[in-house]
Formats: C-alpha cells, sequence, structure tokens
C-alpha cells in the first residue's frame, strides 16, 4: 500500500502540470479506470474463489507495476494522441489489476485470521495499512519537491556516412521519478509475497492459462450469441416492412 500511495495521488497533477491535459480528460481517464474496474472484478472473485488470493495478487500486482512503469513514458512523444492512448491504455490497466489486488488483499486478510484472535489480527492490519497508506503521499510530496528542476534524459543515436537519427528513450522529471520509486518499491513486496503461506494456493502459470482460456472463451461466446441477436434484429425489421 506504501508503493502504491506514493505515486498514485501524482498521477492527476502529473496529467494537469506536465501535460496540461484539461479537467474533462482527467475526469474520463479516472471513469475508465474505474469501469474496468468494476467490469473485472467478477473475474477477479472468481478465481479467487476456486483458486487462492495469493495467486490473484502475484498476476495483478506485476500489471500494476508495469503500468508504473508505462507512466515514465508518457509526454515523451511531441504529439498527443499517441500519450493519450497510452494513458487510455494504462489507466484500462489500472482498473483492471488495482480490482484484483484490493479483493485479494482483503480476503487474505480474513483468511488468514486466527480464529481465537481474528478481531485483534484485523484491527492490526488496518491500522498498519492506514498508517502506511497515510505516510506514502507525504513522502511522495518531500521527493516531489526533492526532484523537482532534476531530470533524467537517456537517448540513442546512430550516426552514419549520409545521416545520423537520434531517438528519444526515456526522460524522468519532477513526477516521473515517483512513478519509478513506486515500481521499485512495488517489485519489493511482490517477492516478500513469496513468504505467505495460503491453504490451497495454485501457482500462478496455472491460473493465468486457465484465466485466459475462460476471457477467450466468453469473448468468443459474446461474439456469436451478439452476432446471432443483430442478425435476428435485422431479419425481423425486414419482415416488419415486406408484410406490415
Amino acid at each position: 500500500m506504501f508503493a502504491v500511495n506514493i505515486a498514485s495521488p501524482f498521477f492527476n497533477v502529473f496529467m494537469m502540470k506536465s501535460m496540461n491535459l484539461p479537467l474533462s480528460y482527467i475526469i474520463g481517464f479516472t471513469i475508465l479506470s474505474q469501469v474496468s474496474s468494476i467490469l473485472t472484478i467478477r473475474i477477479w472473485g472468481k478465481f479467487a474463489d476456486r483458486y487462492s488470493n495469493k495467486t490473484i495478487i502475484a498476476i495483478g500486482a506485476p500489471l500494476y507495476i508495469i503500468c508504473l512503469l508505462a507512466w515514465c513514458f508518457v509526454g515523451i512523444w511531441s504529439y498527443m494522441w499517441p500519450n493519450l492512448l497510452l494513458l487510455g491504455l494504462i489507466h484500462i490497466l489500472m482498473g483492471f489489476s488495482n480490482a484484483g489486488i484490493t479483493l485479494s488483499l482483503t480476503n487474505i486478510g480474513l483468511k488468514l485470521a486466527p480464529t481465537a484472535d481474528a478481531i485483534i489480527y484485523l484491527s492490526a492490519k488496518n491500522i498498519i495499512t492506514a498508517v502506511f497508506s497515510a505516510l506514502a503521499p507525504l513522502a511522495g510530496g518531500i521527493l516531489a519537491d526533492y526532484f523537482t528542476g532534476r531530470h533524467l534524459k537517456v537517448d540513442a543515436e546512430w550516426g552514419g556516412p549520409r545521416w545520423t537519427k537520434s531517438l528519444h528513450i526515456i526522460e524522468l522529471q519532477d513526477w516521473n521519478f515517483l512513478f519509478l520509486i513506486g515500481a521499485v518499491l512495488a517489485l519489493v513486496a511482490v517477492n516478500l509475497l513469496a513468504k505467505v503461506k495460503e491453504r490451497g494456493e495454485v501457482e500462478k502459470d496455472v491460473v493465468v492459462r486457465i484465466m485466459r482460456s475462460t476471457v477467450r472463451s466468453n469473448l468468443k461466446e459474446l461474439f456469436v450469441i451478439g452476432s446471432l441477436m443483430n442478425g435476428y434484429s435485422h431479419i425481423r425489421d425486414v419482415f416488419r416492412r415486406k408484410f406490415f
């Protein structure tokens, strides 16, 4: 939670100040992320009940880390539309991963609570979570002030006898450093997850393979049913126009 909250409060600040996006765009991206979370929470819940919460975290957390790293590449293009496409993809994946992470963290706390001292255990967990969730934005603000005016730029250049080509790979400045720090801390937290023991846990690769197959079959079924329903509607409309 510290890794998540050290960066997430500054996403909107970054879009407003560094990219000069209007508030309507930011609200739209937030809605996109929430819709992605709502549409996928049922999938996460089904697989968490069938397999294990630890496995769901092991799948969702790397996705969130990738999103944090992707924030470092937002704004590097001179045209606006590639940056907007990347922001849309980031918000969709963040909503998808956050749904699984939040659900599994709650469930695993309830599942691992000792029967005799469940209230004490859950109270201590919630207190620790709340304390570090509150300290993370404060630490992020201090780091943001420190990195203001500092930047790290990485370019690649290819030179030949007739022409020279420069490629702008990445440029970190201001809030980008926070996103990178958050990704590193989240990676450390995921590695510590291996020490958590949950009864009935299943290997991550097995669950990923099953989830991929399930999502593919659901999309195929949705496409076939939708095509049949649309075809039936067209036939019905033609029939009505011809005979009525």
